[in-house]
């Protein structure tokens, strides 16, 4: 601020006064605060002498504000004039605020599924310090965000920019095959892809292309992960009906049983089995027709003889594939006849008559 004035003379209009006491207030200056107003920083000048035209630039007043100046002049004997004049100025606020994003964890470059709140904090050499923040909830791409605050004013100041996008797209997972729910005898492919509108991050669960061929009931679970965060999880579950083999015990009827011997065919039902059919060979009977039952008992088999079995399971009209064949030996289990009897005639002597003696052994 500039201040300037005409000097008084140290008597009146005569002589040159000592020195100039030169105070500001934000309030208008009189004599009832001129004790309280502060002294101007600056350099203020000596008295000239009376009718002088003297100024001073007066500084380091904060911006913003509306202040009054007034002097006094004193004499050698430190007299104090009468109280001048007080006139006021503006000194104008032409700085603007420092503004700074203030979020730790908004990095520049940023990918996220969630919502972004940029904070912020301006600070201002006259209005102070304030802070707000913005949320951003739509996906997409922000380039260069920035926020801008004005001060009273009227001076703007702008962030630094930050970069940042807003994924809320899961991935797909598309599975081929199989279809959900299958019931198949043969061996199953899965088949399946995973895509992203940015990047998969990662996927967990069994490749794509991983074959299964043992008989059972599966579920796949896949899930898959983007960049961003979001997870996407599908599931498909099949049947692959594969039957075992069946299980065969020779039930030893003991030695000339003849053909009495006993064969028993126990099985184990397959994921969702509802029936299973017996396959005979070599024996006497046929096997056994469509059952529920889990075991089978052939009666038709005879010494010295090898038998084979087999089962097929069905299931709302599928059939498995016939088992591999199983097969059991009965052993020859008859006695052979005994070697005949060797008969020698012990003689007695003559007149013996009726102690005459035959050894017979086997």
């Amino acid at each position: 601020i500039e201040l300037s004035w005409t000097a008084p003379g140290d008597d009146g209009d005569v002589g040159t006064a000592t020195g100039y006491i030169v105070k500001y207030n934000e309030d208008l200056i009189d004599d009832t605060n001129w004790g309280t107003s502060l002294p101007v920083t600056g350099s203020v000048p000596a008295p000239g002498p009376v009718y002088t035209s003297e100024s001073m630039t007066v500084t380091g007043l904060p911006r913003g504000k509306t202040y009054y100046f007034a002097l006094k002049t004193r004499d050698e004997e430190e007299n104090e004039s009468s109280l001048s004049n007080t006139p006021s100025a503006l000194v104008d606020d032409r700085t603007p605020p420092v503004v700074t994003i203030t979020n730790a964890g908004l990095i520049d470059g940023l990918l996220t599924k969630d919502d972004v709140i940029v904070e912020w904090q301006a600070v201002d050499d006259v209005d102070g310090t304030w802070t707000g923040s913005e949320t951003y909830s739509a996906g997409g791409a922000y380039p260069d965000v920035t926020v801008s605050v004005s001060d009273a004013a009227g001076n703007t100041g702008t962030s630094l920019p930050v970069s940042f996008t807003i994924d809320k797209t899961l991935p797909v997972i598309t599975i081929s095959s199989p279809e959900d729910d299958l019931l198949t005898t043969g061996n199953v492919t899965l088949t399946y892809t995973v895509t992203d509108n940015l990047a998969v991050a990662t996927v967990t669960g069994p490749d794509s292309g991983t074959v299964y061929s043992e008989g059972a009931e599966y579920t796949i679970v896949i899930t898959a992960t983007d960049q961003a965060g979001n997870i996407s999880t599908v599931s498909v579950s099949f049947t692959i009906f594969k039957v075992e083999a069946p299980a065969v015990t020779w039930l030893d009827q003991g030695v000339n049983s003849g053909d009495t011997q006993i064969v028993k065919v126990s099985w184990t039902f397959p994921a969702t089995a509802t029936e299973i059919k017996v396959d005979a060979s070599g024996t006497g009977c046929d096997g056994l027709d469509w059952t529920t039952a889990t075991s089978y008992t052939d009666t038709g088999v005879s010494d010295d003889q090898t038998v084979e079995y087999r089962v097929q399971a069905r299931n709302a009209g599928i059939e498995s594939d016939w088992s591999e064949w199983v097969s059991v030996t009965i052993p020859d289990r008859t006695m052979p006849a005994p070697a005949p009897p060797t008969v020698a005639w012990l003689d007695q002597g003559l007149n013996s008559e009726d102690t005459q003696v035959v050894n017979l052994s086997c």
